[in-house]
């Protein structure tokens, strides 16, 4: 089972060029999950944009791993922070993408989600 806190934690594991990236000079503990969830998506939306998309499958798989095994709280943090920012518009003003190019990365579980219904 993923907890809560595991999931961050995970998902830059997967994205290394996270550690490197301005979002995560900005990146606090303090901040809370959600916070840090949402730096993370707007640096995958740049990675897309850049078709730099060679950490999809292993981030893409820690949140299908985290809507399958996670606790409750993870799996809330996925669905209401990850994929409910990811499919944000807003988000995407700076780029030439749209939330429904990250569809063919997401899995069955990720694709259930309410956030991600009207992309597909």
């Amino acid at each position: 089972m993923i907890n809560y806190d595991e999931v961050f934690p995970l998902l830059v594991a997967a994205c290394p060029s996270f550690e490197d990236s301005v979002y995560a000079a900005h990146d606090d503990e303090n901040d809370g999950e959600f916070l840090r969830v949402g730096r993370l998506v707007v640096h995958l939306i740049e990675l897309l944009d850049r078709d730099e998309t060679n950490s999809f499958p292993a981030v893409f798989g820690i949140v299908e791993w985290a809507l399958e095994e996670g606790s409750d709280d993870a799996r809330m943090l996925v669905s209401d922070g990850l994929l409910h920012d990811l499919t944000n518009q807003d988000l995407y003003v700076q780029t030439a993408k749209h939330p429904s190019d990250f569809v063919s990365w997401l899995g069955p579980c990720a694709q259930q989600q309410p956030a991600i219904q009207p992309f597909l």
